[in-house]
């Protein structure tokens, strides 16, 4: 703790701690994406 503020990962390290971790059922886009053009 600096200053005696906590950091923000700190805190929500520990709301995640308190409501029995988290678990994220997300897949990621494998899309192909296209080369962005300047023209």
């Amino acid at each position: 703790m600096s200053g005696g503020r906590l950091e923000l990962g700190t805190t929500l390290a520990g709301i995640g701690r308190e409501a029995g971790g988290v678990d994220f059922d997300v897949e990621p886009d494998n899309t192909p994406t296209h080369p962005m053009s300047f023209e």
